[in-house]
Formats: structure tokens, sequence, C-alpha cells
């Protein structure tokens, strides 16, 4: 891992560290290395590297945390919030009210929707109400984007049709739900699948010529090579983790 790299987790790991055992040593070493956070260096990190802007995040709640390193890191991500296009859009640049920047529906893409929804919540507690009232609804609009609304009516999560999502995943790829398995129409309950995947390059004769739009780049399958489902269905856990943290914001 490169040395930078390693220095933005040894910054992650003092807010934890400090917040534990307040010893002045950790707090120290955040005062001084604060600017080498990962969002500081690559701005989508808040997306693509959650963890780390969570404990951007939690420091700034945290008692005894030093003013001015609050202030910088609240500034820099209204500044985000104001120049990157994850926070930065109008519901309505998308049909169905959850805007994704077009380079963001790869391999996995569900997996930058649900992070998406989860820094526009962030958003909420640094803005009085009436500022934050469009990340709120932004963040809601990704969540519903999971549960069906999106132009295939899909709900992204598997076997969940005893709960009335008629139209769910009801294909999952991994070793024991993949095509080859007794279980390859029932997969278990609540599974989040990879989503539409721009850049497919299967075989499967239904999305190889890629006539379709982005957002429906999506198939409910699990086959084997090489059609290469995974790239579509596969449930990797980030992808979960990711969806319940976006849920946690919802329930009570």
């Amino acid at each position: 891992m490169p040395v930078e790299q390693q220095e933005q987790l040894a910054l992650t790991a003092a807010i934890y560290l400090f917040a534990l055992t307040r010893e002045p040593a950790y707090h120290d070493y955040i005062k001084k290395n604060i600017r080498r956070a990962r969002e500081f260096v690559v701005a989508e990190s808040a997306v693509y590297d959650p963890a780390q802007g969570d404990a951007l995040i939690f420091y700034t709640r945290m008692t005894g945390a030093n003013d001015s390193v609050k202030e910088i890191i609240l500034s820099n991500r209204l500044k985000d919030a104001m120049n990157l296009p994850f926070y930065n859009y109008d519901i309505h640049d998308d049909l169905y009210r959850a805007f994704m920047p077009v380079r963001q529906y790869h391999w996995g893409s569900n997996y930058p929707r649900a992070a998406i929804g989860c820094v526009n919540f962030d958003m909420i507690g640094f803005l009085p109400d009436t500022a934050g009232s469009p990340y709120l609804q932004r963040s809601i609009n990704q969540l519903h984007y999971f549960h069906g609304v999106n132009p295939l009516n899909r709900v992204y999560i598997s076997n969940v049709k005893s709960l009335g999502a008629d139209n769910c995943a009801m294909h999952i790829w991994g070793d024991w739900y993949s095509c080859f398995t007794p279980w390859a129409g029932n997969p278990p309950p609540g599974y989040v699948t990879g989503g539409p995947n721009r850049d497919y390059d299967g075989e499967n004769p239904l999305l190889k010529n890629k006539a379709q739009p982005d957002q429906k780049m999506y198939l409910d399958f699990n086959n084997g090579p090489p059609e290469n489902s995974w790239t579509i269905t596969e449930p990797a856990i980030y992808y979960q983790a990711t969806y319940i943290k976006l849920v946690s914001k919802f329930v009570p």
C-alpha cells in the first residue's frame, strides 16, 4: 500500500483512538495531519472510501474536538457539496429522481448509489433546515431507487416477494446460488445485487450489444462463463453494508 494511503488510514485510526483513550498524542496527530485525509486528496473518496469520511464526520461531533480542525473538515465537505456531481444535482436531472453520474454505472453500481444517499444525508447536520432539505430528498430518492423507482421497476434486493416486492431480484451470483446449484431461482432473502453495469463484457445476448441505456444494463440472471453474471448480480458484502447504512438513516 502506498505511503500516502497508509497515512490516511493512520489519521482515521487516530480519530477513533483519541475518542476511545483521550490520549493527547492521538489528538496531536489529528491536528498535524488533518489535511492528509483522503477526501482532501481524492474528492470522490466520500463515496468510494466512506469509512474514512465517516471518521471525519465523527470527529466534528466529538466532545473536545479542536475548532480549527472541525472547520477544516466542514468547509471541505461543504465545498464538495457545491461542486461534486453526486451532491450538486437537481432531482429532475434523472427521470427517477435519483441522479447518479453516468461513469458510476460500473460493476457494482449499487455501491456508489447507496453511498451517494449516505453522503447527502450527512449534509443535513451541517446546514440549516431550509438548506439541508434538498440533501434529505436526494438521500431518500436514492433509497427509493433500490426499492423499485427505476426504469426496470426492479427491487434490487433478493427474494422479498413475501414483502410485496413482486419484481425483486430472484437470481444472484455466488457459489451457493449460481445457475449450477439447486437454489438458482430461490436465493436467500435480503441481498442487494451489484446493479446495472454499462461496462458489461459477458456474452449474454440480451446485454452484450449494449443497446440499452445505462440504467437498463441489468438482467436477473446468475449464469456462469461466458455470460459472467457476477458483474451484475453478485451480492458483494460492501454493497450490503452501504445499503444497510443508507436504510439506517430512515429507521427510528
